[in-house]
């Protein structure tokens, strides 16, 4: 007696996924309607939690807050892509969900312009917000697509420049994390296309190992349709 349309927006297509696939949701729900959800993650959380989120109505959010909300670490790319360039533009194997990573690189509260205080209590947040975002991407990609009774519906942006990659290059002792590069084939590298912050393969639902676009993996979801549309 399957009756239910889920028609979500963002990061409500992982939290409907999440009860679809395991909470038994699947036993009503037919049809899922997801708008720009980072299936996939994107990179513009990583910046936010860099830089803080001007959010409409509200005003702007700063990179401390960012650090203490929980959904944020459930937003960022999947620990299996290749986020990270040097300044050559050679792929960086450096983990988002490695603790040890965040102040050796100077992320968010650990970066030393943000004048904001942190010590034990902080590191241990932050460790647990990782690893729980990390278990809860795997658990996502845990499922058959072909056993799923849910028919996906992806409705998307693909025509607008969004973040997909970022740049670490060693300043003195320190790091500096980029979202721009001066050179325009560095640029280029660093967006792929989307709807401005969730690119059309996360929405997909697609991995990828590396920069290659070889190395493409099949989506873990059970895509009914999909449409994209060239808009914010």
């Amino acid at each position: 007696n399957k009756h239910l349309t889920l028609l979500v927006h963002s990061m409500g297509g992982l939290v409907s996924r999440w009860f679809i696939e395991r909470e038994g949701g699947h036993q009503v729900v037919d049809h899922l309607v997801m708008c720009g959800t980072p299936n996939n993650g994107s990179l513009e959380t990583f910046r936010s939690l860099q830089e803080g989120v001007t959010v409409p109505g509200i005003g702007h959010v700063s990179a401390a807050t960012v650090f203490t909300m929980p959904a944020a670490y459930q937003l960022l790319p999947h620990d299996e892509e290749t986020v990270f360039l040097d300044a050559q533009g050679r792929p960086l194997e450096v983990s988002l969900y490695d603790p040890a990573n965040w102040p050796r690189y100077g992320w968010s509260i650990f970066n030393p312009f943000i004048q904001t205080a942190h010590g034990a209590p902080q590191q241990r947040f932050l460790a647990l917000a990782l690893a729980r975002a990390q278990r809860f991407h795997r658990a996502l990609d845990a499922g058959n697509p072909a056993e799923d009774p849910v028919e996906y519906v992806l409705l998307g942006s693909d025509c607008q420049p969004t973040l997909q990659r970022a740049v670490l290059e060693p300043q003195g002792p320190r790091w500096r994390t980029r979202f721009t590069m001066e050179h325009p084939t560095l640029n280029r590298a660093l967006f792929g296309f989307g709807d401005g912050s969730v690119t059309k393969d996360s929405l997909i639902g697609s991995h990828h190992i590396g920069i290659d676009r070889d190395a493409l993996a099949l989506s873990t979801l059970h895509v009914a349709y999909a449409v994209f549309v060239c808009e914010t």
